[in-house]
């Protein structure tokens, strides 16, 4: 009985450090409008105008772009994949690195959110 207690103690500890792990990053303080400005201008003719990725571009790639709102606001996306690729790239989204910073990647992501609240 103990050890069947001590393994649930250790399975729910398990699962509050891993939904610790996959708590999303605060967007409520991203500059909206300078992710505006980028969205507009590099991921919008991919990634659609709510960034469900059905920009007009969509329909002429061999990989259909990712839906960026669902993936910020899931619990299960890592963040910091999602940042990888949009600066390093991967299955035909080109890499962002050289022309955004990490900031304006967060601002885009706060402006997603915000465009499909509102």
């Amino acid at each position: 009985m103990k050890k069947l207690l001590a393994g649930l103690v250790l399975v729910s500890m398990s699962a509050l450090v891993g939904f610790s792990i996959l708590q999303k990053t605060d967007y409520s303080t991203a500059d909206v409008n300078n992710g505006k400005e980028k969205y507009l201008t590099y991921c919008l003719s991919c990634h659609g105008e709510l960034g469900h990725g059905n920009g007009v571009a969509a329909a002429t790639l061999s990989e259909k772009p990712s839906n960026i709102y669902k993936k910020v606001t899931s619990p299960f996306e890592f963040e910091s994949e999602l940042y990888s690729t949009v600066m390093n790239g991967n299955e035909g989204m080109p890499a962002w690195g050289a022309i955004l910073s990490t900031n304006d990647v967060r601002d885009i992501f706060g402006y997603i959110i915000e465009a499909n609240n509102t």
